[in-house]
Order: structure tokens, then sequence, then C-alpha cells
């Protein structure tokens, strides 16, 4: 049950060792592959240097989330119907074995203390009422993620990219600290439901396209491994809503149109366990820091470029 969770700590304090490594891995790399590419100017070296850290980054978590066991099986699923309501078809899909809520059977407290993560489907004419949010504010005590995207239905119209993102949501919300929450676009209501605590504002009812870039939060849950901007975008409508204001414990993780708009934020709250090796993974950054501010012309002593 908690194998998953710990899988995803191990990714994200190794990710963010090897971002420390500089010319000693990543920054190498980076710099061998621009050079021999053509690549000029800073924006195409950020470029490859990306793609480097997120295919090491995919590589240990791959690896390490077939020695744990993959998906923890306690799943909770609320599906508030509507007529594109397809949650419980792309979670089968995938091999994931959930249980069930609806506004006819509403999701309590016993139900979050006994799960690990709670999904609430794409919102579009559909009843969100089975969500208190009460309930979620003293239950959902684990990572977050808020998402504009509608995966599952672009997932069952054979879009892997959607199919990919729905399962590595999935993974991120089961692995904090708690019991997570996973929350895909909601067209018809824009998220009123979240608890006001939490300090979410977001406006839906609109369809959109194209997927700008990814933050660096982002791209350390783990959500957006093996995707890229494009892979997010051009879907046929990719994404319902934006995020206009969230509370301190949520990060953006995905901007678009042209990075004025939020897709995609999160919150994550990591279990004590693994909270050791989060803290030596930014340790070596601010290593790591001290070194760039050394070499402000962003060049170390064997002439290899730092991230």
């Amino acid at each position: 049950m908690r194998k998953s969770r710990q899988t995803f700590h191990l990714c994200i304090g190794w990710f963010l060792v090897l971002c420390a490594r500089g010319s000693n891995g990543i920054a190498a790399q980076c710099v061998r592959t621009s050079r021999d590419g053509g690549l000029r100017g800073q924006s195409g070296l950020q470029e490859v240097c990306e793609e480097v850290v997120m295919k090491k980054f995919g590589t240990i978590c791959a690896v390490l989330a077939f020695s744990t066991g993959g998906f923890a099986a306690n799943i909770l699923v609320y599906d508030g119907g509507g007529p594109q309501a397809g949650i419980q078809t792309a979670l089968t899909d995938l091999g994931m074995a959930f249980d069930l809520r609806n506004p006819g059977n509403p999701v309590t407290a016993a139900d979050l203390t006994s799960h690990n993560v709670l999904i609430a489907g794409w919102n579009y004419l559909g009843d969100m009422s089975g969500l208190s949010p009460s309930v979620l504010a003293a239950g959902i005590t684990g990572n977050v993620l808020l998402s504009g995207h509608d995966p599952e239905v672009h997932a069952s119209w054979g879009n892997t990219s959607a199919d990919t993102f729905l399962a590595q949501a999935v993974w991120f919300g089961q692995a904090g600290g708690g019991t997570g929450l996973v929350a895909l676009g909601d067209y018809s209501e824009a998220f009123a439901w979240l608890p006001a605590s939490w300090g979410v504002s977001a406006t839906g009812g609109f369809s959109a396209e194209k997927v700008s870039s990814f933050t660096f939060a982002g791209l350390a849950s783990g959500v957006y491994a093996g995707l890229t901007p494009a892979a997010m975008s051009d879907w046929g409508q990719s994404y319902h809503a934006r995020f206009n204001a969230w509370g301190t414990s949520f990060a953006a993780f995905e901007l678009a149109n042209g990075n004025t708009e939020v897709v995609t934020i999160g919150a994550v709250i990591p279990e004590p366990a693994t909270i050791l090796l989060l803290g030596l993974g930014g340790a070596a950054l601010l290593r790591r820091r001290s070194t760039l501010q050394e070499y402000p012309n962003h060049q170390n002593p064997e002439g290899c470029g730092l991230i």
C-alpha cells in the first residue's frame, strides 16, 4: 500500500540530486548535445537540458516503479455523471481497481481514511454534490493535483498522451504522505466544491488547445514524465479550466496560451520516511548554486555549461 508513495519520493529526491550534479553528469551531457546538435543561445541549451533531465528522471522512476509493485489498489473514484463522464472506463482500461462514489453515495470521512487517493472525474453537466468541502478539508492530507484537462475523455479516443497523463496523475495523487486528491477538468463548476481554505479560484466553461510549458515544480512532480507541452496540446479541446489563484501549499505545474494561463496546479505532501532523501537532494542543489555563484559566467572549471 505504501510502496508507490515511497517510490514517488525516491524519484523526487534523485531528481534533485541529478539536477545538482552539474558538469559531472547532466550539464556536461547538455553542453555536448547542444554542440553536436548545432543549437545556439540559452533557450536552445535550456530545451536540451530539460530533455536530458527528464529522460534520466523518467528512467529512474520507471525502474523504481517496477521494482516496488506499481499502483496501489485502494483508489476511490467520484463520478458525477454527465453526458461525457468516462473516468470509470479510463481507469479500468489502465488496469486500476477502484471503489466508486457518486451523488447518491457521497464521499465520507471514512472513505478518505481507508483509501490512498480520491479521483474526481471531469465534470461536464455532472453533479459534484457528493463531494463535501468540509469532508475534503479534513480528509485530504496528501498530494493534490487539480487540472483543467479531461484526459479520460481523450484517452478513450486513443490519445496516448492523455492516457499517460492520467496514469501519472493517479500515481502522483497516491504517492504523498496521506490521502491524495486528483481532480480533473471541471467545465461546469470550476472546482467550486473544493474547501474554501485551499484558496483555489478557477474559471471553467471554455475549451482551449495550446499548452506552452511545464514549470520546474511540474517537471519534478513526475506527472509529465515522457510528455512535452506539444503532447499535451491539440487534443481537440485540450483543457476546459484555468486557475486564477491558489493557497500557499500549491504551485503552478503547467502553463498555456503563451504562458498566460495556469492549466494545472499541485501540492506535494511528503512522507516523513522520505523527507531525508528530499533534504539530501535539496542540499546538493544548494551546493551547486554555490558553484554557480563562484563561476558567474555559468562555466565550471572543466569548461562545461551548467543548468
